[in-house]
Protein backbone atom coordinates (compact mmCIF):
# COMPACT_ATOMS: atom_id res chain seq x y z
CA UNK A 1 0.00 0.00 0.00
CA UNK A 2 1.47 3.24 -0.70
CA UNK A 3 0.79 6.61 0.66
CA UNK A 4 -1.23 9.09 -0.51
CA UNK A 5 -0.12 12.39 -2.07
CA UNK A 6 -1.51 14.71 0.65
CA UNK A 7 0.17 13.45 3.75
CA UNK A 8 3.36 12.86 1.75
CA UNK A 9 3.46 16.46 1.21
CA UNK A 10 3.63 17.43 4.91
CA UNK A 11 7.55 16.79 4.38
CA UNK A 12 7.71 19.89 2.35
CA UNK A 13 5.77 22.48 4.61
CA UNK A 14 7.06 22.58 8.21
CA UNK A 15 9.33 25.63 7.91
CA UNK A 16 7.71 28.22 10.37
CA UNK A 17 5.39 25.76 11.88
CA UNK A 18 5.27 25.74 15.72
CA UNK A 19 4.48 22.70 17.35
CA UNK A 20 2.79 21.57 20.92
CA UNK A 21 4.61 17.72 22.05
CA UNK A 22 2.72 15.54 23.89
CA UNK A 23 4.21 13.18 26.49
CA UNK A 24 1.70 10.66 27.95
CA UNK A 25 -0.90 13.14 27.24
CA UNK A 26 0.90 16.08 28.95
CA UNK A 27 2.33 19.01 27.51
CA UNK A 28 6.06 18.42 26.69
CA UNK A 29 7.80 22.17 27.94
CA UNK A 30 9.59 23.27 25.70
CA UNK A 31 10.23 27.05 26.49
CA UNK A 32 14.03 26.35 26.27
CA UNK A 33 16.57 28.45 28.80
CA UNK A 34 17.42 31.47 26.56
CA UNK A 35 21.20 31.23 26.56
CA UNK A 36 22.31 34.75 25.14
CA UNK A 37 24.63 37.10 26.34
CA UNK A 38 26.07 40.21 25.39
CA UNK A 39 30.12 39.02 25.30
CA UNK A 40 31.92 42.24 26.10
CA UNK A 41 30.56 41.45 29.70
CA UNK A 42 32.91 39.19 30.25
CA UNK A 43 36.39 37.99 29.64
CA UNK A 44 36.92 35.15 27.73
CA UNK A 45 39.96 33.67 25.19
CA UNK A 46 38.32 33.46 22.40
CA UNK A 47 39.45 30.65 19.06
CA UNK A 48 38.64 30.92 15.73
CA UNK A 49 36.54 28.46 14.01
CA UNK A 50 38.84 26.51 12.63
CA UNK A 51 41.00 25.76 15.53
CA UNK A 52 42.51 22.36 15.22
CA UNK A 53 40.95 21.50 18.58
CA UNK A 54 37.64 21.46 17.00
CA UNK A 55 36.01 18.61 15.93
CA UNK A 56 33.31 18.87 13.22
CA UNK A 57 30.75 16.19 13.21
CA UNK A 58 28.52 15.30 10.32
CA UNK A 59 28.62 17.76 6.74
CA UNK A 60 29.69 21.33 7.85
CA UNK A 61 30.98 23.35 4.65
CA UNK A 62 34.08 25.97 4.43
CA UNK A 63 32.49 28.52 6.04
CA UNK A 64 31.37 26.37 9.29
CA UNK A 65 27.51 26.02 8.36
CA UNK A 66 26.05 23.07 9.07
CA UNK A 67 23.93 20.86 6.72
CA UNK A 68 21.37 17.17 7.09
CA UNK A 69 20.77 16.09 10.13
CA UNK A 70 22.25 16.39 13.58
CA UNK A 71 25.74 17.59 12.60
CA UNK A 72 27.96 18.31 15.67
CA UNK A 73 31.04 19.90 17.18
CA UNK A 74 32.86 18.86 19.66
CA UNK A 75 36.08 19.43 21.54
CA UNK A 76 37.46 19.76 24.99
CA UNK A 77 38.10 22.94 26.94
CA UNK A 78 39.80 23.57 30.82
CA UNK A 79 37.62 26.41 33.06
CA UNK A 80 34.35 26.58 33.58
CA UNK A 81 32.93 28.59 30.97
CA UNK A 82 31.74 27.96 27.35
CA UNK A 83 30.21 30.56 24.69
CA UNK A 84 29.75 30.14 20.91
CA UNK A 85 29.28 33.26 18.76
CA UNK A 86 26.98 31.94 15.70
CA UNK A 87 26.72 33.43 12.40
CA UNK A 88 24.64 35.77 10.05
CA UNK A 89 24.09 32.35 8.34
CA UNK A 90 22.78 30.40 11.01
CA UNK A 91 18.66 29.69 11.31
CA UNK A 92 17.31 31.81 13.48
CA UNK A 93 15.87 29.98 16.25
CA UNK A 94 17.42 26.59 15.25
CA UNK A 95 17.43 24.33 18.39
CA UNK A 96 20.54 22.99 19.61
CA UNK A 97 21.36 20.33 22.07
CA UNK A 98 24.51 20.30 24.04
CA UNK A 99 26.07 18.49 26.82
CA UNK A 100 29.46 18.78 28.99
CA UNK A 101 30.99 15.24 29.86
CA UNK A 102 28.33 12.50 30.20
CA UNK A 103 25.72 14.33 31.04
CA UNK A 104 21.96 15.13 29.93
CA UNK A 105 21.13 17.14 26.80
CA UNK A 106 20.61 20.29 27.41
CA UNK A 107 18.84 22.65 24.87
CA UNK A 108 18.32 26.04 23.48
CA UNK A 109 17.33 27.90 20.75
CA UNK A 110 19.85 30.23 18.89
CA UNK A 111 19.66 33.28 17.23
CA UNK A 112 21.52 34.09 14.56
CA UNK A 113 24.55 36.95 14.78
CA UNK A 114 24.73 36.32 18.44
CA UNK A 115 26.83 34.61 21.41
CA UNK A 116 25.61 32.23 23.82
CA UNK A 117 26.67 30.94 27.13
CA UNK A 118 26.53 27.31 27.10
CA UNK A 119 28.46 25.90 30.16
CA UNK A 120 29.12 28.37 33.31
CA UNK A 121 29.68 27.60 36.83
CA UNK A 122 26.27 26.15 37.64
CA UNK A 123 26.27 23.90 34.86
CA UNK A 124 26.11 20.06 35.43
CA UNK A 125 29.13 18.14 35.67
CA UNK A 126 31.56 21.89 36.08
CA UNK A 127 34.29 20.90 39.11
CA UNK A 128 33.61 17.41 38.59
CA UNK A 129 37.00 15.62 37.03
CA UNK A 130 36.43 12.33 37.27
CA UNK A 131 35.99 10.19 35.09
CA UNK A 132 36.68 12.62 32.36
CA UNK A 133 39.66 15.17 32.36
CA UNK A 134 39.73 17.66 30.79
CA UNK A 135 35.67 18.08 30.17
CA UNK A 136 34.34 17.63 27.22
CA UNK A 137 32.03 19.48 25.19
CA UNK A 138 29.42 18.60 22.15
CA UNK A 139 26.84 20.28 20.59
CA UNK A 140 24.26 18.73 17.59
CA UNK A 141 21.69 20.62 15.55
CA UNK A 142 18.06 18.53 16.19
CA UNK A 143 16.33 20.40 13.61
CA UNK A 144 17.00 18.89 9.82
CA UNK A 145 15.91 21.81 8.26
CA UNK A 146 18.08 24.46 9.92
CA UNK A 147 21.57 25.21 11.19
CA UNK A 148 24.29 26.99 12.59
CA UNK A 149 27.32 28.51 11.51
CA UNK A 150 30.15 28.69 13.93
CA UNK A 151 31.80 32.28 14.45
CA UNK A 152 33.54 31.63 17.00
CA UNK A 153 34.18 29.65 20.65
CA UNK A 154 35.51 31.63 23.68
CA UNK A 155 36.33 29.82 27.02
CA UNK A 156 37.38 31.54 30.14
CA UNK A 157 40.23 33.94 30.56
CA UNK A 158 43.19 31.84 30.21
CA UNK A 159 41.83 28.48 29.50
CA UNK A 160 42.89 26.34 26.52
CA UNK A 161 41.15 23.76 23.64
CA UNK A 162 41.82 19.97 23.81
CA UNK A 163 41.58 17.52 20.48
CA UNK A 164 39.44 15.21 21.30
CA UNK A 165 40.43 12.25 19.49
CA UNK A 166 37.83 10.25 17.63
CA UNK A 167 36.09 6.68 18.41
CA UNK A 168 38.00 4.36 16.72
CA UNK A 169 34.36 3.34 14.71
CA UNK A 170 32.36 4.99 12.64
CA UNK A 171 29.01 5.16 10.74
CA UNK A 172 27.22 6.57 7.76
CA UNK A 173 23.37 7.20 7.64
CA UNK A 174 21.87 7.64 4.95
CA UNK A 175 18.23 8.13 4.23
CA UNK A 176 15.38 10.05 4.05
CA UNK A 177 12.52 11.73 6.96
CA UNK A 178 13.27 8.27 8.55
CA UNK A 179 16.62 8.51 9.33
CA UNK A 180 16.29 12.88 10.21
CA UNK A 181 13.46 12.41 12.97
CA UNK A 182 10.89 14.47 10.87
CA UNK A 183 7.77 14.65 13.45
CA UNK A 184 9.14 13.49 15.84
CA UNK A 185 10.17 15.42 19.52
CA UNK A 186 13.19 16.59 19.32
CA UNK A 187 13.38 15.68 15.28
CA UNK A 188 17.40 14.73 14.54
CA UNK A 189 17.84 13.53 18.06
CA UNK A 190 14.77 11.48 18.24
CA UNK A 191 15.60 9.46 14.97
CA UNK A 192 16.60 5.53 15.42
CA UNK A 193 19.60 7.01 13.21
CA UNK A 194 20.55 9.25 15.76
CA UNK A 195 19.82 6.68 18.27
CA UNK A 196 21.66 3.96 16.59
CA UNK A 197 24.81 5.76 16.59
CA UNK A 198 25.46 7.23 20.32
CA UNK A 199 23.49 4.18 21.31
CA UNK A 200 26.54 1.75 20.21
CA UNK A 201 28.42 4.18 22.32
CA UNK A 202 32.09 5.14 21.61
CA UNK A 203 30.77 5.38 18.17
CA UNK A 204 31.28 8.47 15.41
CA UNK A 205 28.17 8.95 12.90
CA UNK A 206 27.30 11.36 10.30
CA UNK A 207 23.40 11.15 9.25
CA UNK A 208 22.89 12.22 5.40
CA UNK A 209 19.19 12.07 5.22
CA UNK A 210 16.83 14.63 4.83
CA UNK A 211 12.89 15.07 4.48
CA UNK A 212 10.95 13.83 1.24
CA UNK A 213 13.68 13.21 -1.12
CA UNK A 214 14.00 10.20 -3.14
CA UNK A 215 16.44 8.31 -3.80
CA UNK A 216 16.49 8.68 -7.99
CA UNK A 217 17.67 11.93 -8.80
CA UNK A 218 14.70 13.79 -9.86
CA UNK A 219 11.87 16.33 -8.11
CA UNK A 220 10.42 14.82 -4.97
CA UNK A 221 8.39 16.82 -2.43
CA UNK A 222 10.67 20.04 -2.90
CA UNK A 223 14.03 18.14 -2.82
CA UNK A 224 15.63 18.86 -6.79
CA UNK A 225 17.94 16.39 -6.63
CA UNK A 226 17.93 12.68 -5.77
CA UNK A 227 20.19 11.22 -2.98
CA UNK A 228 21.98 9.16 -5.76
CA UNK A 229 23.17 12.35 -6.75
CA UNK A 230 23.37 14.45 -3.22
CA UNK A 231 24.72 12.22 -1.30
CA UNK A 232 27.99 13.04 -2.71
CA UNK A 233 27.61 17.10 -1.81
CA UNK A 234 28.16 18.93 1.18
CA UNK A 235 25.00 20.75 2.01
CA UNK A 236 21.65 18.73 1.64
CA UNK A 237 18.66 20.01 -0.32
CA UNK A 238 16.97 22.33 1.76
CA UNK A 239 15.60 26.20 0.91
CA UNK A 240 18.47 27.63 2.72
CA UNK A 241 20.84 25.72 0.53
CA UNK A 242 19.70 27.05 -2.38
CA UNK A 243 19.98 30.95 -0.82
CA UNK A 244 23.98 29.96 -0.45
CA UNK A 245 25.02 27.98 -2.84
CA UNK A 246 21.68 28.13 -5.75
CA UNK A 247 22.03 24.77 -8.44
CA UNK A 248 25.95 24.68 -7.86
CA UNK A 249 26.49 22.90 -4.63
CA UNK A 250 30.00 22.09 -3.16
CA UNK A 251 31.10 18.53 -4.38
CA UNK A 252 31.76 17.08 -0.02
CA UNK A 253 35.40 16.01 0.80
CA UNK A 254 35.23 12.95 2.14
CA UNK A 255 38.64 12.80 3.59
CA UNK A 256 38.07 15.55 6.36
CA UNK A 257 36.21 13.45 8.52
CA UNK A 258 37.15 9.32 9.41
CA UNK A 259 36.22 6.63 7.03
CA UNK A 260 32.98 4.85 7.74
CA UNK A 261 32.98 1.48 9.22
CA UNK A 262 29.38 0.64 8.66
CA UNK A 263 27.10 2.74 5.93
CA UNK A 264 23.09 2.18 7.14
CA UNK A 265 20.81 2.93 4.34
CA UNK A 266 17.06 3.45 4.58
CA UNK A 267 15.69 4.92 1.55
CA UNK A 268 12.73 4.56 -1.05
CA UNK A 269 9.65 5.67 0.62
CA UNK A 270 9.43 8.70 -1.24
CA UNK A 271 10.39 6.75 -4.21
CA UNK A 272 7.40 4.46 -3.56
CA UNK A 273 5.20 7.29 -2.85
CA UNK A 274 2.50 7.50 -6.41
CA UNK A 275 3.09 10.58 -6.33
CA UNK A 276 6.57 10.78 -7.50
CA UNK A 277 5.89 7.56 -9.90
CA UNK A 278 9.55 6.27 -9.67
CA UNK A 279 9.83 3.32 -11.66
CA UNK A 280 11.00 -0.04 -10.28
CA UNK A 281 13.67 -0.11 -13.04
CA UNK A 282 14.83 3.52 -11.65
CA UNK A 283 14.75 2.99 -8.32
CA UNK A 284 17.30 -0.48 -8.55
CA UNK A 285 19.34 1.48 -11.01
CA UNK A 286 20.04 4.45 -8.73
CA UNK A 287 20.56 1.72 -5.57
CA UNK A 288 22.82 -0.24 -7.32
CA UNK A 289 25.13 3.30 -8.68
CA UNK A 290 24.67 4.65 -5.07
CA UNK A 291 26.45 1.78 -3.31
CA UNK A 292 29.03 1.64 -5.80
CA UNK A 293 29.61 5.24 -4.87
CA UNK A 294 29.89 3.83 -1.65
CA UNK A 295 32.17 1.20 -2.52
CA UNK A 296 34.74 3.71 -4.35
CA UNK A 297 34.72 6.26 -1.51
CA UNK A 298 34.95 3.61 1.38
CA UNK A 299 36.27 0.13 -0.31
CA UNK A 300 36.27 -1.28 3.57
CA UNK A 301 32.96 -0.38 5.16
CA UNK A 302 30.44 -2.99 5.18
CA UNK A 303 26.82 -1.23 4.44
CA UNK A 304 23.36 -2.76 5.32
CA UNK A 305 20.69 -1.99 3.48
CA UNK A 306 17.10 -1.67 5.46
CA UNK A 307 13.74 -2.53 4.38
CA UNK A 308 11.00 0.13 3.97
CA UNK A 309 8.56 0.61 5.95
CA UNK A 310 5.52 2.73 5.22
CA UNK A 311 2.78 2.62 8.05
CA UNK A 312 0.05 0.27 8.53
CA UNK A 313 -3.81 0.22 7.48
CA UNK A 314 -6.62 -1.26 8.91
CA UNK A 315 -7.54 -5.34 7.87
CA UNK A 316 -10.77 -6.59 9.06
CA UNK A 317 -10.43 -6.29 12.79
CA UNK A 318 -7.14 -6.15 12.81
CA UNK A 319 -3.58 -4.03 10.85
CA UNK A 320 -1.34 -4.74 8.70
CA UNK A 321 1.78 -3.75 7.75
CA UNK A 322 2.91 -1.42 4.22
CA UNK A 323 5.91 -2.13 2.50
CA UNK A 324 7.74 -0.78 -0.69
CA UNK A 325 9.62 -2.37 -3.29
CA UNK A 326 10.30 -5.13 -1.51
CA UNK A 327 11.82 -7.55 -3.85
CA UNK A 328 13.80 -4.84 -5.38
CA UNK A 329 15.40 -4.07 -2.19
CA UNK A 330 16.28 -7.38 -1.66
CA UNK A 331 17.47 -8.02 -4.94
CA UNK A 332 20.22 -5.05 -4.37
CA UNK A 333 21.31 -6.81 -1.69
CA UNK A 334 21.18 -10.33 -3.55
CA UNK A 335 23.22 -8.70 -6.89
CA UNK A 336 25.81 -7.18 -4.31
CA UNK A 337 26.75 -10.89 -3.26
CA UNK A 338 26.91 -11.96 -6.45
CA UNK A 339 30.03 -14.00 -7.86
CA UNK A 340 29.97 -11.89 -10.62
CA UNK A 341 29.94 -8.56 -9.17
CA UNK A 342 32.70 -9.71 -6.04
CA UNK A 343 35.28 -11.08 -8.51
CA UNK A 344 35.36 -7.48 -10.00
CA UNK A 345 32.73 -4.88 -8.60
CA UNK A 346 31.70 -2.13 -10.28
CA UNK A 347 32.38 1.82 -8.81
CA UNK A 348 30.77 5.04 -9.54
CA UNK A 349 32.25 8.17 -9.41
CA UNK A 350 30.28 11.15 -9.19
CA UNK A 351 32.44 14.05 -10.51
CA UNK A 352 32.61 11.98 -14.03
CA UNK A 353 28.54 10.54 -13.19
CA UNK A 354 30.21 7.18 -14.87
CA UNK A 355 31.17 3.83 -13.88
CA UNK A 356 34.34 1.52 -13.72
CA UNK A 357 36.00 -1.13 -12.94
CA UNK A 358 38.09 -1.76 -9.78
CA UNK A 359 40.31 -4.84 -11.19
CA UNK A 360 40.54 -6.42 -7.95
CA UNK A 361 37.79 -8.81 -6.17
CA UNK A 362 36.26 -7.95 -3.02
CA UNK A 363 34.79 -10.02 0.23
CA UNK A 364 31.15 -9.36 0.54
CA UNK A 365 30.02 -6.11 2.41
CA UNK A 366 26.65 -5.48 1.84
CA UNK A 367 23.91 -7.24 4.43
CA UNK A 368 20.17 -6.66 4.49
CA UNK A 369 18.02 -5.74 7.33
CA UNK A 370 14.59 -6.49 7.10
CA UNK A 371 12.76 -4.05 9.50
CA UNK A 372 9.19 -6.06 9.39
CA UNK A 373 8.06 -7.19 12.83
CA UNK A 374 9.63 -4.12 15.02
CA UNK A 375 7.16 -1.85 14.57
CA UNK A 376 3.44 -2.29 15.01
CA UNK A 377 0.43 0.60 14.21
CA UNK A 378 0.60 2.55 17.82
CA UNK A 379 4.16 2.93 16.49
CA UNK A 380 3.09 5.16 13.56
CA UNK A 381 2.02 9.35 14.37
CA UNK A 382 -0.48 10.93 12.49
CA UNK A 383 1.48 12.25 10.22
CA UNK A 384 2.34 8.86 9.10
CA UNK A 385 5.69 8.52 10.69
CA UNK A 386 7.01 6.83 13.45
CA UNK A 387 6.90 8.19 17.02
CA UNK A 388 9.86 8.61 19.37
CA UNK A 389 8.80 5.12 20.79
CA UNK A 390 8.97 3.79 17.28
CA UNK A 391 12.27 5.49 16.47
CA UNK A 392 13.50 3.93 19.72
CA UNK A 393 12.45 0.25 18.78
CA UNK A 394 14.29 0.70 15.45
CA UNK A 395 17.44 1.62 16.93
CA UNK A 396 17.37 -0.88 19.97
CA UNK A 397 17.15 -3.67 17.10
CA UNK A 398 19.29 -2.49 14.66
CA UNK A 399 22.26 -2.51 17.24
CA UNK A 400 21.35 -5.92 18.35
CA UNK A 401 21.80 -7.04 14.61
CA UNK A 402 25.00 -5.10 14.68
CA UNK A 403 26.40 -6.79 17.80
CA UNK A 404 25.46 -10.32 16.14
CA UNK A 405 26.35 -9.71 12.51
CA UNK A 406 29.80 -7.94 13.24
CA UNK A 407 30.73 -8.63 16.72
CA UNK A 408 30.83 -4.66 18.05
CA UNK A 409 30.53 -4.71 21.63
CA UNK A 410 28.17 -2.11 23.13
CA UNK A 411 30.03 0.90 25.47
CA UNK A 412 27.25 3.01 25.86
CA UNK A 413 26.25 2.10 29.31
CA UNK A 414 25.60 4.81 31.31
CA UNK A 415 25.65 8.46 29.26
CA UNK A 416 21.89 9.38 27.95
CA UNK A 417 21.26 8.63 24.69
CA UNK A 418 17.47 9.63 23.87
CA UNK A 419 16.50 12.83 25.49
CA UNK A 420 13.22 13.44 27.34
CA UNK A 421 12.14 9.83 27.54
CA UNK A 422 11.00 9.45 30.79
CA UNK A 423 7.47 7.83 30.44
CA UNK A 424 7.16 6.66 34.22
CA UNK A 425 4.36 7.15 36.51
CA UNK A 426 4.71 7.50 40.23
CA UNK A 427 2.00 6.40 42.57
CA UNK A 428 1.32 6.59 46.15
CA UNK A 429 -0.67 5.77 49.05
CA UNK A 430 -2.66 7.70 51.79
CA UNK A 431 -1.14 7.29 55.41
CA UNK A 432 -4.21 5.36 56.21
CA UNK A 433 -2.94 2.48 54.09
CA UNK A 434 0.37 2.43 54.92
CA UNK A 435 2.24 2.68 58.79
CA UNK A 436 6.01 3.33 58.35
CA UNK A 437 8.32 2.36 61.68
CA UNK A 438 12.00 3.05 62.05
CA UNK A 439 12.64 0.12 64.48
CA UNK A 440 15.81 -1.67 65.72
CA UNK A 441 17.56 1.42 66.84
CA UNK A 442 21.28 0.88 67.69
CA UNK A 443 23.05 4.66 68.40
CA UNK A 444 26.28 5.45 67.99
CA UNK A 445 27.26 8.75 68.83
CA UNK A 446 25.73 11.86 70.00
CA UNK A 447 25.96 15.45 68.04
CA UNK A 448 24.41 17.77 69.82
CA UNK A 449 21.10 17.59 71.30
CA UNK A 450 18.09 15.50 69.58
CA UNK A 451 20.93 14.14 67.00
CA UNK A 452 22.13 10.63 67.25
CA UNK A 453 23.50 8.62 64.44
CA UNK A 454 21.13 5.33 64.25
CA UNK A 455 21.85 2.12 62.28
CA UNK A 456 17.75 1.57 61.65
CA UNK A 457 15.43 -0.48 59.78
CA UNK A 458 12.54 1.03 57.84
CA UNK A 459 9.29 -1.38 57.99
CA UNK A 460 6.47 -0.90 56.02
CA UNK A 461 3.78 -2.26 56.78
CA UNK A 462 0.75 -2.14 54.08
CA UNK A 463 -3.02 -1.86 56.28
CA UNK A 464 -5.24 -2.23 53.30
CA UNK A 465 -5.73 -4.18 50.17
CA UNK A 466 -5.66 -0.92 47.82
CA UNK A 467 -2.94 -1.96 45.64
CA UNK A 468 -2.18 -5.10 43.59
CA UNK A 469 0.51 -6.38 41.17
CA UNK A 470 4.38 -7.09 41.90
CA UNK A 471 6.81 -4.86 43.49
CA UNK A 472 10.37 -5.90 42.89
CA UNK A 473 13.27 -3.26 43.43
CA UNK A 474 16.66 -4.27 43.74
CA UNK A 475 19.79 -2.41 44.16
CA UNK A 476 20.50 0.51 46.56
CA UNK A 477 17.85 3.06 47.28
CA UNK A 478 17.83 6.53 48.12
CA UNK A 479 15.44 8.00 49.72
CA UNK A 480 15.35 11.41 50.18
CA UNK A 481 14.31 13.28 52.93
CA UNK A 482 11.69 16.37 52.95
CA UNK A 483 11.81 17.61 56.66
CA UNK A 484 10.27 20.81 58.35
CA UNK A 485 11.94 23.60 59.32
CA UNK A 486 12.81 22.17 63.17
CA UNK A 487 14.24 19.20 61.38
CA UNK A 488 17.86 19.17 61.93
CA UNK A 489 20.36 17.17 59.58
CA UNK A 490 23.89 16.91 58.96
CA UNK A 491 23.25 13.64 56.73
CA UNK A 492 20.26 14.35 53.92
CA UNK A 493 19.48 10.80 52.37
CA UNK A 494 18.66 7.34 54.32
CA UNK A 495 20.57 4.73 51.80
CA UNK A 496 19.29 0.98 51.91
CA UNK A 497 20.36 -2.00 50.03
CA UNK A 498 16.93 -3.52 48.63
CA UNK A 499 16.56 -7.56 47.02
CA UNK A 500 13.05 -8.13 47.64
CA UNK A 501 10.34 -9.64 45.27
CA UNK A 502 6.82 -8.51 46.23
CA UNK A 503 4.04 -10.46 45.25
CA UNK A 504 0.58 -8.71 45.31
CA UNK A 505 -0.42 -10.98 48.50
CA UNK A 506 2.37 -9.56 50.88
CA UNK A 507 1.89 -6.26 52.37
CA UNK A 508 4.99 -5.88 54.62
CA UNK A 509 8.61 -5.56 54.38
CA UNK A 510 11.34 -3.89 55.41
CA UNK A 511 14.65 -1.64 54.29
CA UNK A 512 17.40 -1.56 56.42
CA UNK A 513 19.37 1.52 56.31
CA UNK A 514 22.21 3.17 58.00
CA UNK A 515 23.50 6.47 58.87
CA UNK A 516 20.35 8.92 59.26
CA UNK A 517 20.59 11.67 61.36
CA UNK A 518 17.34 13.35 61.71
CA UNK A 519 15.09 14.83 64.52
CA UNK A 520 11.66 16.34 64.25
CA UNK A 521 8.90 14.94 61.78
CA UNK A 522 9.85 13.81 58.13
CA UNK A 523 7.98 13.01 55.30
CA UNK A 524 9.28 9.67 52.87
CA UNK A 525 8.57 9.64 49.10
CA UNK A 526 7.43 6.49 48.15
CA UNK A 527 8.00 5.18 44.67
CA UNK A 528 7.02 1.90 42.81
CA UNK A 529 6.80 0.22 39.57
CA UNK A 530 3.97 1.39 37.09
CA UNK A 531 2.12 -1.48 37.16
CA UNK A 532 1.45 -1.03 40.34
CA UNK A 533 -2.35 -0.07 41.48
CA UNK A 534 -2.90 2.46 43.97
CA UNK A 535 -6.03 4.51 45.32
CA UNK A 536 -4.56 7.31 46.12
CA UNK A 537 -2.45 9.50 43.64
CA UNK A 538 -0.81 11.33 47.16
CA UNK A 539 2.91 10.13 47.02
CA UNK A 540 4.20 11.49 50.48
CA UNK A 541 3.72 9.72 54.15
CA UNK A 542 4.52 11.46 57.24
CA UNK A 543 6.35 9.24 59.37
Amino acid sequence: MKFSLVPSLLLTLVSGVSATIYQNGQVRITDYPDTRINPTSYSFSTFSPNSSELSYKGRWDSNHVSWWSTPGLKFGFSGQQVAITFGSLTTNGVLVGYRVDGQDWQLTNITSNATHLLVSPSSPAINVTYPVNPSTFELRVTNWAYGVQISAVHLGKGEKLFKIPDFSRSIEFIGDSLSSGYTNSLEGLSSFAYGTGAGLGNTEYSITAYPGICLYDQLCFGNARGLVHQWFYTSDTSYRATQIYGDKPVLWDFSKQKPADLVIINIGTNDSNQANNVSSTDYVASYIKLIEGIHAVWPDAQVIIMSLWEGFYAYGNSYAQSQGFVSEIYGVYQYFNTQKYLSNPTLYNPRTNSTYSSHKASAPFVSYFNTTGIMQHNDIGPAYHPTDVGHIKVASHLIQYIKTKFNWPLYATGPEVFHDTLYSTILGLEGRDIKLELSKFDPIDTNGPNLVERRARLLIIFTSHSWYGKLSLSGRIIVPLIYNDDVKLNFYNIEGQFDHPMPSLIRRFSLPFHRLHASGKIIVPLMYNSDVQLNSPTPELTV
